[in-house]
């Protein structure tokens, strides 16, 4: 096994989409720590059976496609973050969390490149505002309104630079179509 630090390459999971997409499948290959094995597998029994359901309903529900066809994952003890096409994933959530976690963080390598480098800040919506004009929708079509409510719960609880639950508030009391129009305003926006 090729090794990375303390790291190792542990396993892969193709997952394919159902539907055209620039991106026809993305690979998920994980990186491990012997101290996470558990979660690792789990993450990746996660990618295995509904990868390619959790693409496909991020590409619907924001109108986006994803350009990458790899995705890393390495679990830690830390929170959970997107660079690009690397997600570092909490190894202590539970399955419902890491499956609404792994697709936040998902919807973060989907809008990566909206927003152009050169757009002076403040001026232009923010990551997680645009990530939760889709992400709430996404949840539902994927495992249920109940599962979207408990996560909104959960991520509301989240402290740090960001305030989640004052955005899932806000984001909240707009309605999918309203949503869905102001979303695809920004991409019109910033893409064409």
């Amino acid at each position: 096994m090729k090794m990375l630090g303390k790291f190792k390459l542990l396993l892969f999971a193709m997952c394919f989409n159902s539907h055209e997409s620039l991106a026809q499948s993305i690979k998920f290959l994980f990186v491990e720590s012997s101290e996470f094995r558990k979660s690792t597998m789990e993450y990746m029994d996660i990618c295995n059976k509904e990868g390619g359901r959790i693409i496909q309903a991020l590409e619907l529900n924001s109108g986006l496609q994803f350009d990458i066809d790899t995705v890393w994952i390495k679990v830690i003890g830390g929170p959970s973050r997107a660079n690009y096409d690397t997600l570092e994933m909490r190894a202590s959530y539970p399955r419902d969390t890491k499956k609404a976690t792994l697709v936040h963080e998902l919807g973060h390598v989907l809008t990566w490149d909206l927003i152009p480098d050169d757009v002076k800040p403040g001026t232009a919506p923010t990551p997680h505002y645009i990530l939760f004009l889709f992400l709430y929708d996404t949840w539902i079509d994927l495992w249920g309104k109940g599962f979207a409510k408990e996560q909104v719960k959960v991520e509301g609880k989240r402290k740090g630079i960001f305030n989640y639950a004052e955005l899932w508030e806000y984001m909240l009391k707009k309605n999918k179509k309203h949503r869905k129009k102001e979303l695809e305003s920004i991409i019109s926006h910033y893409r064409d």
